[in-house]
């Protein structure tokens, strides 16, 4: 869908789903419907998204899929949080953590960490968003995801330089360039 024909991907995903279903592989059909989950939120269609999103999350939950199972809270949880729903957000990105901590990668556990970062910053809470920041830096930086990285160091120093630590958040700021 990143060309953007919204209807094609659409038809092509429920088609897709469709076969899924009556062949009966369940992760077939829980990735689909992420892919679908994502689509949905991509265009605004929150309550869609949501609804797409919980029935993977479900399909990977009972297949003890841990990865995919964190992945799909971390997605409920940005959605939580762009919808307004902070507490509902926090909750996700808490279990999403605990779960991706488990399933061993480092990656998607530092994005979590910092999109939790980020929610937290939103509330306010400036020192545990940049305690949040800081955790997701170590990952992203040991999983060598430098342009994850550069955008988490802005948020850091943005969080920073609402603390009033001037000169650190400069500094974060000029090394995410």
């Amino acid at each position: 869908h990143a060309r953007r024909d919204i209807a094609k991907a659409r038809r092509c995903y429920d088609e897709a789903l469709s076969i899924h279903r009556a062949l009966g592989p369940r992760a077939a059909e829980g990735r689909t419907l992420g892919n679908l989950g994502a689509l949905h939120h991509d265009v605004g269609e929150f309550d869609e998204a949501r609804r797409r999103y919980v029935r993977a999350l479900g399909i990977f939950h009972d297949a003890g899929d841990l990865l995919l199972e964190g992945i799909f809270l971390t997605n409920l949880g940005m959605l939580d949080a762009e919808v307004g729903n902070a507490d509902e957000a926090r909750s996700r990105y808490e279990r999403a953590l605990r779960i991706l901590a488990l399933a061993d990668d480092g990656r998607l556990l530092a994005i979590t960490e910092g999109n939790y970062g980020t929610l937290l910053h939103e509330l306010g809470d400036l020192d545990a968003a940049r305690t949040r920041h800081e955790r997701a830096l170590r990952g992203l930086r040991a999983a060598g995801d430098g342009r994850a990285e550069a955008r988490c160091r802005s948020r850091r120093g943005a969080a920073m330089a609402e603390l009033g630590l001037r000169d650190e958040a400069r500094a974060a700021l000029d090394e995410s360039e």
